[in-house]
């Protein structure tokens, strides 16, 4: 089942082409990397996706919809870098604050959005804190926390931008094994530098420079420097010219 298809789209800022003739699609379950360099077109391309950004050309259909506005079956991720730390905030609230559209002016969650938030928090194994202001956590724990608000609403895609840019390697691994345990059930999407650690967890890897080369996990070999890294990853050789 196809839950995203780009269908021969460009993006242009002004005159000036970021995103040109972007084919691939994106099925249930698929864990897919999106690698590139710095302006390549990274984050427009998940703007395109939530549909922040519309195409200059081409179709972009989400769900079997190509006028797919609703952010409900997406989950989106940001690089917590892009948030003030210090904002007098509980964990706990921060997660509930997925559900403030669906609320009046005056803040009142259900019994059952707050038992759900207590229930994910758990499942990432950052429970304990759900009393602490954001300031009192790790990046590692405030990494969890976005991944937290994003799954709090069950969505059937879930999109993170660098979600491991502020944590140290072994938060990093910590963090992907949870994805990929929530990739039993959920389509993940993300932005990252590091293919060659990645590549033990995704299925699928898009270069993106302007242009955009999808690769299929089993279809690219292995490189004869793989034992510089861990056994269990693979390094990533192939030709696509960006």
């Amino acid at each position: 089942m196809k839950l995203v298809e780009f269908a021969d789209v460009s993006f242009n800022y002004d005159s000036s082409p970021t995103l040109i003739d972007i084919n691939f699609s994106i099925e249930k379950n698929d864990f897919v990397a999106i690698v590139g360099p710095n302006g390549g077109g990274k984050s427009t391309l998940l703007k395109l996706i939530l549909a922040q950004l519309a195409p200059s050309k081409g179709t972009i259909t989400i769900f079997g919809d190509k006028n797919y506005k609703s952010l409900e079956k997406l989950g989106y991720v940001p690089q917590f870098t892009t948030h003030q730390h210090d904002f007098p905030l509980r964990l706990i609230d921060m997660v509930l604050q997925s559900k403030l559209r669906n609320n009046s002016f005056f803040v009142r969650y259900s019994k059952q959005d707050k038992e759900r938030a207590t229930e994910i928090l758990k499942m990432l194994k950052i429970g304990e804190y759900k009393d602490r202001f954001l300031s009192e956590l790790s990046g590692g724990q405030r990494q969890r926390a976005l991944i937290a608000r994003a799954l709090i609403d069950d969505p059937e895609i879930l999109i993170l931008d660098e979600p491991t840019a502020s944590v140290d390697i072994s938060v990093e691994q910590d963090i992907y094994d949870i994805l990929k345990e929530l990739n039993k059930n959920i389509t993940i999407l993300l932005v990252t530098h590091d293919v060659s650690f990645v590549s033990k967890y995704v299925n699928k890897v898009f270069c993106v420079n302007r242009y955009l080369h999808a690769h299929k996990l089993d279809d690219l070999t292995d490189n004869d420097a793989q034992e510089v890294y861990n056994k269990s990853m693979k390094m990533i050789k192939h030709q696509c010219g960006l």
